[in-house]
């Protein structure tokens, strides 16, 4: 620890998880990784990729699946590793919640946690509970608004459209 003048409390940067203070290596470095654009660029061409499998798949009567459809739905688990793992790493790098400019302080990052659970929630076998959870996949639609997020003017664009249609409808 650094010296600090006597009689005053040592100032020290929010911890990360309470565990992480701002100058450990392990913060320091998935600060380093979430900041990295080829890390940008990787979450970037994922949401694209999950964007295209959402774009095949098809929904039959009956709950029926297409060949196609059953192969695309194991890639679910995939994206679903991937994104956690943007998570975590976002968490760690900033802190969860509890000072300014921690994880679920930025919109973009509540949506993405948001959808990361969800997508747990529907790995929960339902065989033995009387409720399908598969309904709640459709909230993997709310990945590609991700894709805006570094654009503030197309960000802004996509906020003053959804206020139209909310006061519209």
């Amino acid at each position: 620890m650094g010296q600090h003048p006597p009689g005053q409390p040592e100032k020290r940067g929010p911890s990360s998880l309470f565990i992480f203070s701002e100058d450990n290596v392990v913060r320091r470095y998935t600060r380093f990784i979430i900041e990295w654009p080829p890390f940008e660029y990787a979450v970037l061409l994922t949401i694209i990729a999950n964007c295209v499998v959402l774009a095949l798949e098809e929904h039959l009567p009956h709950g029926d699946k297409t060949v196609l459809a059953r192969q695309l739905e194991t890639t679910e688990t995939y994206f679903l590793g991937i994104f956690c793992v943007e998570a975590s790493l976002k968490i760690l790098a900033l802190g969860f919640v509890l000072h300014r400019g921690s994880y679920l302080r930025n919109i973009w990052n509540i949506m993405d946690f948001f959808v990361v659970v969800t997508g747990f929630i529907t790995l929960i076998p339902t065989k033995s509970l009387d409720m399908d959870l598969r309904t709640l996949r459709a909230i993997r639609v709310l990945r590609p608004l991700k894709l805006v997020s570094g654009i503030p003017s197309k960000t802004r664009a996509l906020f003053q459209l959804i206020i139209a249609m909310t006061f519209k409808y």
